[in-house]
């Protein structure tokens, strides 16, 4: 008696079957990486935050002109008389 050859199966159920164990196996790491990448990003975000929030000063604070009475404010004004 010949042995043969087995025939692969390239039936639709067969490639489904195929793929849902491939899936089974790739899940806890998608899971794990997504948690990763979330923690990252919140992680961006707070520290982004926080700086925007030490640093940023409204427009009217910026550039504020000298005291009247300081000692600068007479200077700036020039003496050339």
């Amino acid at each position: 008696m010949a042995h043969r050859p087995r025939q692969p199966d390239h039936s639709p159920t067969r490639l489904l079957h195929r793929l849902d164990r491939a899936a089974e196996r790739m899940n806890p790491f998608l899971v794990v990486l997504a948690i990763g990448l979330v923690a990252i990003n919140l992680t961006c975000l707070i520290v982004l935050s926080l700086h925007m929030a030490l640093t940023y000063l409204p427009p009217a604070f910026q550039a504020r002109p000298p005291l009247a009475g300081s000692p600068s404010a007479g200077s700036t004004h020039g003496s050339a008389r």
